[in-house]
């Protein structure tokens, strides 16, 4: 009996580590490889499942840091061993770097209130 999972799972592992860009039919790929929805994937990712959807048609490029999330998202989900591991680490700090990175995000003053307990007021 062919082990077609674990096949996918090998071939995602191969295109997240020695992959230098994702093609759309990839990032396909790997998402159902994930077992995940557009949208699942999106929220995974911090974004939109429209979003997804134009990535995986090429109408418009994936983002630098989703592209990294995704290979992240990916490999946690996969490891296999230490040096995993270790490539998973490396990820994530080029992630954080790229995010450092970015401009400040304008966003209105927090206002919080309390109630039974302090929440963020509307």
């Amino acid at each position: 009996m062919v082990d077609v999972e674990g096949l996918h799972r090998a071939i995602g592992r191969h295109l997240v580590l020695h992959r230098k860009g994702l093609s759309p039919k990839e990032v396909r790929f790997l998402r159902k490889t994930m077992d995940l929805t557009q949208a699942e994937l999106a929220a995974k990712l911090g974004n939109d499942a429209q979003s997804v959807a134009r990535w995986e048609k090429g109408t418009c490029e994936m983002p630098g840091t989703a592209e990294k999330l995704l290979r992240v998202t990916f490999l946690a989900g996969n490891m296999r061993d230490d040096s995993d591991l270790a490539i998973l680490r490396k990820l994530l700090v080029s992630v954080m770097d790229e995010l450092d990175s970015v401009d400040e995000i304008k966003s209105p003053q927090a206002q919080f209130e309390l109630g039974e307990r302090w929440n963020e007021a509307a």
